[in-house]
Order: C-alpha cells, then sequence, then structure tokens
C-alpha cells in the first residue's frame, strides 16, 4: 500500500513538474520575443519652436513695418490682420502640440505595460524555477523510500530555500518644467514705446512633483543682449513653491522700463524705440534634491501682441 502511494505521489510530481517546465519554457519564450515597436514621435517643444525671421501674417506684419504705419489710415487695419493671423498661428501651434503630447502619452503608456509584462514573466520565471526546484527534490526523496528502503540510507530531508528579495531599480521619474505658453498684452500708456505686460504659463511635463526655488526675468535691449545670458541684474517674480506632475500655473505681467534707444546706441537713421527682448531663468528641485533650471528667450511685439522666440541655446535651454 505504501509503494502505491509512493507511485501515485510520484507520478503526481512528475506531471506538476513538467507543467512548471512548460509555463518557464513558455515564459522565457516571451521575454526573449516580446518587444515593443518603436514609435516614432515628434518633440513637443518643436511643435512651439518659431523659425527664425517667420511672422504670422507675413512680412508685413514685422514689427517694423506695423510702426511705420503709425499714424496713417492703413495702421489700425494693419493690426487687426496681424493679430488675427497670430492668433490663428498660436492655435495651430497649440492643437499641434496637443497632438504630439497626446501620442507620447499613449507611447508612455505601452512602455509602462510592456514593463509591468516583463515584471510579471521575471516573476512568474522565478517562481517556476523555486517550484521546480522543491518538486525535484520532493520526487528524489520519494524515490529513496523511508530508512531502510532503497539503498537502505537515511532519508534526509528536503531542502529548504530562504526568502530572496529582488532589489528594484531605482526610478528614473522627474520634473520637467517647460514654457507652455506666453500672453503679451498693452498696458497704460499704449501709445509710449514698449509700453507692455508679459504673462508666462509653466507647466510640468515630467512624471515627478518639483520644488520651484525661482524664476528670474529680465528686459533687455535686443540689440545689446551678450553672447551669454547675465540674470544678475534681473527681476524675481512669484511663483508657487511646488508644481505636481502636468499642472500648470501662469506668473504675474511684468514689463520693461518704457525708453528709447540712447544716442549711443542708435545709428545716425536710427531713432525709433528700443527693440526689447524678454530673457530669463527658472530654477527647480526634483524630489531627490537635484537642482534643474529652464531657460527662455523671445522679442516682443506689442503692438501685434505677439513674440518671437530667439533661438539662442544659450538663453534657450533645460537641465
Amino acid at each position: 500500500m505504501a509503494a502505491v502511494r509512493r507511485h501515485a505521489g510520484r507520478k503526481t510530481a512528475g506531471v506538476a513538474l513538467g507543467v512548471i517546465v512548460a509555463g518557464v519554457l513558455l515564459s522565457a519564450l516571451a521575454w526573449i520575443t516580446l518587444r515593443p515597436a518603436a514609435a516614432a514621435l515628434g518633440d513637443p517643444a518643436a511643435a512651439t519652436r518659431s523659425v527664425p525671421g517667420y511672422f504670422p501674417g507675413g512680412s508685413g506684419c514685422r514689427p517694423a513695418r506695423i510702426a511705420l504705419l503709425r499714424g496713417g489710415p492703413h495702421f489700425r487695419p494693419r493690426l487687426d490682420r496681424c493679430a488675427q493671423a497670430a492668433e490663428s498661428h498660436r492655435l495651430q501651434i497649440e492643437a499641434l502640440k496637443a497632438q504630439t503630447t497626446a501620442a507620447h502619452a499613449g507611447w508612455a503608456q505601452a512602455r509602462l505595460v510592456y514593463g509591468l509584462v516583463r515584471v510579471l514573466l521575471a516573476g512568474t520565471i522565478f517562481t517556476g524555477w523555486i517550484l521546480g526546484a522543491m518538486l525535484w527534490a520532493a520526487w528524489a526523496l520519494s524515490r529513496r523510500g523511508p530508512a531502510g528502503g532503497e539503498g537502505g540510507t537515511e532519508a534526509k530531508p528536503a531542502p529548504t530555500f530562504a526568502p530572496i528579495q529582488a532589489a528594484m531599480p531605482v526610478s528614473a521619474a522627474r520634473p520637467l518644467l517647460q514654457l507652455d505658453g506666453v500672453s503679451v498684452s498693452r498696458r497704460e500708456g499704449a501709445g509710449r514705446p514698449n509700453a507692455f505686460f508679459v504673462r508666462l504659463t509653466w507647466k510640468n511635463v515630467g512624471d515627478a512633483p518639483a520644488a520651484i526655488e525661482d524664476c528670474v526675468v529680465r528686459c533687455d535691449d535686443l540689440q545689446q543682449l551678450p553672447a551669454q545670458p547675465d540674470y544678475a541684474a534681473g527681476v524675481a517674480i512669484p511663483c508657487p513653491r511646488h508644481l505636481g506632475p502636468g499642472a500648470v500655473f501662469e506668473t504675474k505681467g511684468f514689463g520693461p522700463a518704457v525708453v528709447a534707444r540712447s544716442p549711443e546706441a542708435r545709428g545716425a537713421k536710427d531713432g525709433g524705440p528700443v527693440r526689447v527682448a524678454v530673457f530669463g531663468r527658472l530654477t527647480y528641485r526634483d524630489p531627490e534634491g537635484r537642482s534643474h533650471r529652464t531657460g527662455f528667450s523671445m522679442e516682443v511685439a506689442p503692438d501685434a501682441q505677439a513674440m518671437r522666440r530667439l533661438g539662442d541655446p544659450a538663453y534657450e535651454y533645460a537641465s
């Protein structure tokens, strides 16, 4: 009777071991062959990147040409047309950016599911290996029999396995604050040159919260900008202390002093207002205390209530 029970136990252990081995092999095959297809997605930042020298509405909407029409009968129609073109251009950019961001979000979700599946397969392989080893040991013991059985030796206890804690990879999640929009509006005294306010909209496009340290801005003569930005004379504008993933905030309005170009800085035929460049830097930290910075720069056309990026990597960067 005991022999019959031992035979049945060996048969059951053999079947279970075969099922476990098949599961481990299938999981290993899926691990090797499962690969997500690479997606060719555009850069979300490229959706807001301006082409140097391009103005919505054509070359007639350049600030210099609009300024030449001031006081004439064509000034207001030209100004309205350029403003409509700038708004249409902004809406098109927002739509393109939203599509690109949605595509990136879908790809990120696919990568997340792929990672979870690989973790599940790794757990299946590891658990199958442990169970297979235990069943192999139980099967081997059942063949030996009790003390004085086959071989006449004493049966040895099955081996024990200490718990194993898998080391989880350090998360690469980090915040990433980008300039999401710029609002330009005229202020009191619109007849004066460079009488405008700028408001910046920031968005955390990363997957971790950010602790904002400061946002320094500066308005200066475009023609006299140095090769490297100088933030020492900038002004710090109020910002929230923290910004979660996907969160957005808008700064208060700021603008330049209303000045005309000095006699030393203008030529014999240049007596117009200063072309103002707005630039600055946002500094923040990730949850691990590492410091990051985002730089920005632009030229503002207050009459058209529009702006264009300067595109200088010394002023526009993200670290």
